[in-house]
């Protein structure tokens, strides 16, 4: 499953293309894999995985503890991406397990604005014994959770966050019935970043600015 959404190509380039292993580098995109003990596949680890896109870092805290298959990251023009892919086969039912990873923001003003949470999968209505559910628990540092969403079937839903979290901790956690398959979930997050000065306030910025400016003639003068 790759659901991502096309950035400047003058970005792409300005950035390039790296992956992390061990400690995190600047990249655009990345992937780890797991298996179904929610260990690592050959690859690029998924175990203390961390990567960071442009101002956000990602670190995984618990790798997914059912199936087998690889997390995605990616940047996009909006929005960060961290989708669990299970690949061709999905996460066939009765099964249910969890992934938890950090996401911060480690420099300049923005803060996390948009969390949202989707699912892709299949429905056997023939032999079906309920509905697949995702869950996604967005708490602080602290361990206090800020919100909760669910996608049912494939379902999308979102929320948005109030007051400037720059560090989340954000875990899914799935439970899909017997006759269901569970290809992927998709997490993002979006930024907020504060606006300029008030016209108001940048002109009475600049009258102290060259206040200051004068003062400091006079003295050397």
């Amino acid at each position: 499953m790759n659901r991502v959404i096309p950035f400047a190509g003058a970005l792409a380039a300005a950035l390039g293309s790296m992956l992390s292993l061990g400690p995190a580098q600047a990249a655009t995109s990345g992937i780890c894999y797991f298996n179904n003990a929610g260990g690592t596949l050959p690859g690029t680890s998924c175990t203390d995985y961390s990567i960071e896109l442009g101002d956000k870092r990602f670190t995984v805290l618990q790798a997914p503890t059912t199936g087998a298959g690889d997390i995605e990251w990616t940047m996009g023009a909006t929005d960060w991406q961290t989708d669990i892919d299970w690949g061709a086969d999905g996460l066939l039912g009765e099964a249910q397990g969890s992934f938890s990873y950090l996401a911060e923001i480690f420099t300049g003003p923005a803060s996390f604005n948009v969390i949202g949470l989707g699912s892709q999968g299949f429905e056997d209505p023939d032999f079906s014994q309920g509905e697949t559910q995702v869950t996604k628990t967005i708490a602080d540092v602290a361990g206090n959770t800020l919100a909760t969403l669910s996608s049912i079937d494939g379902g999308d839903s979102n929320v948005t966050l109030a007051g400037g979290y720059t560090k989340l901790a954000i875990t899914d956690s799935w439970f899909v019935p017997e006759g269901n398959r569970l290809d992927a979930v998709v997490n993002y997050e979006t930024q907020k970043v504060p606006g300029p000065l008030p016209v108001l306030g940048a002109i009475a910025a600049l009258g102290m600015s060259r206040q200051l400016r004068r003062r400091l003639a006079d003295a050397n003068g």
